[in-house]
């Protein structure tokens, strides 16, 4: 299976996702990246944060880039339909989490690096929305 990384693009910086992912096919990155996209800008707009100009670039191995996510592209009606894309669990929400916070201990700039602590805090933020949302529906069932 091909390998896709999606990169985040915040106005000039590039967010780099260096491990990518497996997937079968373009459409299938496609639909990780808006699934993402859709995950980071829920919790930008929770927290007030902006997300102008900002979007998920999917990219090959070599670095080219074969799609792009605005994220504002996601909150306006399109005629497209937009695929079911698998939901994160939140094991992959602290993964990421755990990601940023190292990219964040990596880089020298301190505006870089409170973008990183920022995407780890989303990252966290939603780990913990989704294991309280596990609790309630497992607390509702029995």
């Amino acid at each position: 299976m091909p390998k896709f990384f999606l990169h985040i693009r915040r106005g000039d910086e590039l967010i780099e996702d260096v491990d990518g992912e497996e997937l079968p096919d373009l459409d299938s990155a496609r639909s990780e990246a808006i699934a993402s996209a859709r995950e980071i800008l829920s919790e930008r707009i929770k927290s007030s944060a902006t997300a102008d100009g900002d979007q998920v670039e999917v990219c090959d191995e070599s670095g080219k880039v074969l799609a792009t996510v605005p994220f504002l592209s996601l909150l306006k009606p399109s005629n497209e339909p937009v695929p079911n894309a698998p939901e994160k669990t939140v094991a992959d929400c602290r993964c990421n989490a755990a990601k940023c916070r190292k990219r964040a201990e990596e880089v020298m700039d301190t505006e870089s690096k409170a973008h990183w602590q920022e995407i780890a805090a989303d990252w966290e933020y939603l780990a913990t929305a989704k294991e309280s949302s596990q609790r309630k529906a497992n607390d509702h069932h029995h």
